[in-house]
């Protein structure tokens, strides 16, 4: 009988251990079968109520365990971004509700839902919470990477590579980056202050949750496609066919023409073949200061004559895509078989500051960067307003005073604006002043046609009693409208223009509307040796004054000009006229006495006696200093003059009848018209 006590009771204890009895849901435990009810024994039923409640107790225990597991995972169900642990406990979950005891002694135990740890951490306010923090920090890390990419871009990070050979090419891109991100950040500001004023903060905020939201959204993309497994790329397969070409350096363009026209050299080999310019294959490209410079190789039937024909650039023009405004020219290359394709896609930027050096030219090649000197003569100058004519003018006017022929200046200003900055030049703005100095200028011309006569001699010899007379003509229109029967001002420049050559009496005649009948008169159009035009204002003008092969109607900037009449032909780049805007500059020049009709005559002797004396001394000691190739030089000058500019010296002694010269690198003043300056001083004597 013990012996079957201590079996039940030993398999009522095993029972309860596999059984857990999960009294905390509010189970009542059955009777276990074979087990006493009725009749027990005290002790027994004291002994079974203890186990009981043993096991009671543990399987509290248990569940309590159990409550703290869940609500562990239940904040690890919390965090979104960390989806592999939700995972796996979700299959934890799993694993413990399909290991809780469903059936015991033929009844179902209500299981536990597993999800409902997960229900009651998804509440609405808590779920909006969790969204929100989300948002926020993703957002801030996207606008943070945004931000960071700006930065980039505005510093031209991306250049960096390049600013050891392109250091022009980087700092522009810089500049010009960093003026846009201010004006962008300027005008964000100001849209924002008016709307705050107008409306209030509440769009503002709106708009910052809206730009968070859309950099959260770009944050997690961009980490969801670096997280993602990539496979492994294969190398691109190699064209030995453009293995050369591969070799060419690839250069940046400065502009969006440029970067197009570097993106179609890369096709060269295709391009050419469609534009029926097989055998012309690409050997090198590099930039220069005004734009691309591409070599090409000749082969089979090609020349460097047959490449630089107008009909092969221009099919190598459509190839390229070159803009009509773009000027591009073929040249010989360093070796026979190669030739140089030079595409002006850069303008060339150099000193066109004008000094007193630069007397007998005109501007600057924007090019090489050499002086473009202009010739003595008549002289026509075009240009539409605002496109540098009465700098060019000036250039002009103070290149005459400071020549080393002498020279006098006679300014017929139509418009009034210009005059009064000139002290040393004969001036006329009212139209009976303009024709009484074109009186006085047609008197001279007779009078040198007789002693041209009298002396046998077919082109006058300027003196300084009898200079060169550059008669400038500003405004031509306004001249033109001052006309009339009387005066007959137009007709006498016509003639003054056509004769005057050989007396050494030149019109420069200038105008803002080169059409004939309006702003030139066709008489002084037909005799104009050379002619400078700056940008007109269309393809007619510029046909008028220059031709059909030119294209000054397309000059981008003021100051450009081309010239004609010395060589210069419509396929070379243009002229960088000299700066001389500076109304100090003009006020600075050298004084001289204007000139004026019968001077000779009338004031021959008008050298006082002490500058006549002042100018024996400095003649004859030029006369008998050290020469330099037959030059005295122009420390020797300053030693003599020392109270006078480099400008005022030049004035004095061309004033005297002396001449500049140049033998090689040495410069100075003509021993010959020194000495010839002081017989003429010492004669008057």
């Amino acid at each position: 009988m013990a012996h079957q006590q201590r079996q039940d009771t030993d398999g009522g204890a095993r029972l309860a251990d596999v059984v857990p009895l999960p009294v905390g849901l509010g189970y009542v435990p059955a009777a276990t079968p074979g087990a006493p009810t009725v009749g027990q024994s005290p002790g027994r039923a004291e002994e079974q109520r203890l186990l009981v409640a043993e096991d009671s107790r543990a399987e509290e225990e248990r569940l309590l365990v159990a409550e703290d597991s869940h609500a562990e995972e239940q904040r690890l169900l919390v965090a979104e971004d960390s989806h592999a642990e939700e995972q796996r406990l979700l299959v934890a979950e799993d694993s413990h509700a399909e290991e809780r005891p469903r059936v015991l002694t033929g009844r179902v135990l209500p299981a536990v839902p597993a999800a409902a740890p997960v229900l009651r951490a998804l509440r609405p306010d808590r779920l909006a919470w969790q969204i929100v923090r989300h948002e926020i920090y993703y957002g801030t890390l996207g606008t943070a990477r945004g931000l960071w990419a700006l930065w980039t871009w505005a510093t031209a990070r991306e250049l960096d590579a390049h600013l050891p050979t392109q250091p022009r090419l980087v700092l522009d891109a810089r500049q010009r980056r960093q003026r846009i991100a201010w004006a962008g950040l300027s005008a964000t500001t100001a849209a924002g202050a008016v709307v705050w004023a107008t409306v209030g903060p509440l769009p503002l905020v709106a708009a910052l949750l809206a730009v968070l939201a859309v950099a959260g959204g770009v944050e997690r993309a961009i980490r969801h496609h670096q997280q993602r497994p990539r496979t492994e790329e294969q190398p691109p397969p190699v064209d030995t066919d453009r293995a050369e070409e591969a070799a060419l350096p690839r250069l940046l363009g400065t502009s969006p023409t440029e970067s197009r026209i570097i993106a179609r050299l890369d096709r060269w080999d295709a391009l050419a073949a469609a534009r029926g310019l097989d055998g012309l294959t690409l050997v090198d490209l590099r930039a220069s200061e005004s734009g691309l410079v591409a070599t090409l190789g000749l082969s089979g039937r090609w020349t460097a004559a047959r490449v630089a024909a107008p009909d092969t650039v221009g099919r190598i023009r459509a190839a390229l895509s070159v803009p009509s405004a773009v000027r591009a020219d073929v040249v010989p290359g360093d070796v026979g078989d190669e030739v140089e394709l030079r595409i002006r896609t850069r303008e060339r930027r150099p000193d066109a500051l004008w000094t007193p050096d630069h007397a007998g030219s005109i501007g600057v090649d924007t090019d090489t960067g050499q002086a473009v000197p202009i010739p003595p003569g008549r002289l026509l100058v075009a240009g539409t307003s605002g496109a540098g004519k009465s700098v060019a003018l000036r250039v002009l006017m103070a290149g005459a005073l400071l020549a080393e022929e002498p020279t006098a200046v006679i300014y017929l200003d139509g418009k009034g604006e210009e005059s009064a900055l000139w002290h040393n030049v004969r001036a006329a703005v009212e139209p009976d002043e303009i024709d009484q100095v074109i009186a006085e200028v047609t008197e001279e011309a007779r009078e040198r046609r007789d002693l041209m006569r009298a002396n046998r001699v077919a082109t006058w010899t300027p003196t300084p009693e009898r200079p060169r007379l550059v008669v400038v003509v500003d405004e031509g229109a306004e001249i033109i409208a001052m006309d009339d029967r009387r005066r007959a001002l137009v007709d006498r420049l016509s003639s003054m223009a056509r004769v005057g050559r050989s007396r050494r009496i030149d019109v420069v005649w200038c105008t803002q509307r080169p059409t004939l009948g309006d702003g030139i008169p066709r008489q002084v159009n037909g005799v104009m040796d050379t002619r400078l035009v700056l940008r007109t204002a269309g393809v007619t003008e510029t046909r008028q004054v220059l031709g059909p092969d030119w294209r000054a109607h397309e000059l981008p900037g003021a100051g450009l000009a081309y010239l004609s009449g010395t060589g210069r032909g419509p396929d070379q780049p243009p002229i960088q006229v000299w700066d001389l805007s500076a109304d100090e500059t003009v006020t600075a020049l050298p004084d001289r006495t204007p000139w004026q009709h019968g001077q000779a005559d009338a004031e021959e002797d008008a050298l006082g006696a002490e500058e006549r004396q002042r100018a024996l001394t400095v003649l004859a000691a030029m006369a008998s200093a050290p020469l330099v190739s037959d030059l005295v030089p122009t420390s020797v000058v300053r030693d003599l003059l020392p109270g006078m500019t480099d400008v005022q010296r030049a004035a004095y002694l061309t004033a005297l009848g002396c001449e500049r010269g140049r033998t090689g690198s040495a410069r100075g003043w003509r021993i010959d018209s020194v000495r010839a300056a002081l017989d003429r001083l010492r004669d008057r004597r």
